[in-house]
């Protein structure tokens, strides 16, 4: 088992002369408080970095929200944002039919979801491609209510998974 001690050390003897800043010292000490290992700067300054990092900064993911249009995609991003945030979404009778893309942005622990809901109108699909290689994930959503376009989900949903096969094949996505 072993402790970290920090303390400061006023002044430094490599501090130049009017020089106001503290130097840093890392202490391992083992349970009795005897010194194990002194940490020079460098690796003081890493730690204190690395440990900033783990304790404030959150890992980003862009997740992708495709399907035909009227399937559903804003709808479940606004009850997303409900569910998991603070702020209450848009009301199912407020909802539009997206005309470009809807941004959504949501923390979970120690990550940011930002999801990117892109209209699903025909002359819009052409657009989503755009968004795939800096995209870590894809939903596709499909409405299960209306049997009538499950056709046009699956020629869309086979698009999507072609052009997806050819970006691997280019190596776009590794």
């Amino acid at each position: 088992t072993c402790f970290l001690a920090l303390s400061c050390i006023e002044p430094c003897l490599s501090m130049v002369i009017g020089d106001t800043s503290l130097a840093w010292v890392i202490l391992l000490l083992d349970e009795k408080g005897q010194e194990i290992h002194q940490l020079p700067n460098t690796d003081m300054f890493s730690l204190f970095y690395g440990l900033y990092k783990y304790m404030f900064s959150k890992t980003e993911f862009h997740v992708l929200i495709l399907g035909i249009d009227k399937a559903g995609k804003t709808t479940l991003l606004e009850k997303l944002k409900t569910v998991y945030s603070n702020s209450e979404g848009l009301p199912h009778d407020r909802i539009v039919p997206t005309v470009g893309l809807n941004i959504g942005r949501l923390e979970v622990s120690n990550s940011k979801l930002v999801f990117w809901d892109l209209g699903g109108q025909i002359g819009l699909r052409s657009i989503w491609e755009k968004y795939y290689e800096e995209a870590h994930a894809v939903v596709y959503v499909i409405d299960a209510a209306c049997p009538s376009r499950f056709e046009d989900a699956k020629s869309a949903l086979g698009m999507l998974h072609l052009l997806c096969f050819f970006m691997e094949e280019a190596n776009i996505w590794t």
